[in-house]
């Protein structure tokens, strides 16, 4: 019975939280998303990011995620983490926010957000990425506390350095539009990184 009071007490400072992360992270797609466009939040979470997202643009957002975690009155669409039941072309902006690092292949997530790209539209990824061993061991710690202990989400462990995401989108055939570095509240051996990929 303490137990289930604790979490959900935890999961009510979560929701708090991811509500006030997904304003900070407006910073990333302010002056890219545009009035009315077409956005798809893949891997949407809690859905908080697409509701600012709506609010912040009047955009039309289609949250996506492998299970539902949505704390939001948003429709979802769950599918099966390989192919979106979605249409080709069908997007003017794409979402991964710490999405990729979370799949078990990150390389098909990354094919079937491209496929549903129009032409000329952008991918936004935020990651999370490392320097040396002592970082990789300490992301992969604080992944697992974080994700498992409140909703256990999946956590394979997909990460790598900006150099080696920069090698994949250059073979899936994206363009880096631009690349910044920023820092969330991690230790100095964990840094993101947000991409802004055109197809």
């Amino acid at each position: 019975m303490i137990c289930s009071f604790i979490t959900g007490i935890a999961k009510r400072l979560q929701g708090k939280f991811e509500a006030f992360r997904a304003q900070k992270l407006s910073i990333f797609y302010r002056g890219i998303i545009e009035r009315g466009q077409k956005v798809l939040d893949l891997g949407s979470g809690s859905g908080h990011i697409a509701q600012q997202i709506i609010k912040d643009h009047d955009a039309e957002v289609t949250c996506v995620d492998v299970v539902n975690y949505n704390r939001t009155n948003l429709s979802l669409v769950i599918y099966d983490g390989r192919n979106l039941p979605l249409k080709d072309a069908s997007f003017d902006v794409v979402l991964l926010f710490f999405v990729l690092h979370h799949a078990s292949d990150p390389i098909q997530v990354l094919k079937e957000s491209v496929r549903t790209l129009r032409v000329g539209g952008t991918i936004i990824i935020l990651e999370d990425i490392y320097n040396g061993r002592f970082g990789c061991l300490a992301i992969k710690i604080l992944d697992r506390i974080y994700n498992q202990s409140l909703d256990h989400v999946a956590t394979p462990f997909c990460f790598r350095n900006a150099e080696e995401w920069e090698r994949v989108f250059a073979g899936s055939n994206l363009a880096i539009a631009s690349k910044r570095f920023f820092r969330c509240l991690y230790p100095p051996t964990i840094r993101n990184v947000q991409f802004v990929l055109t197809k």
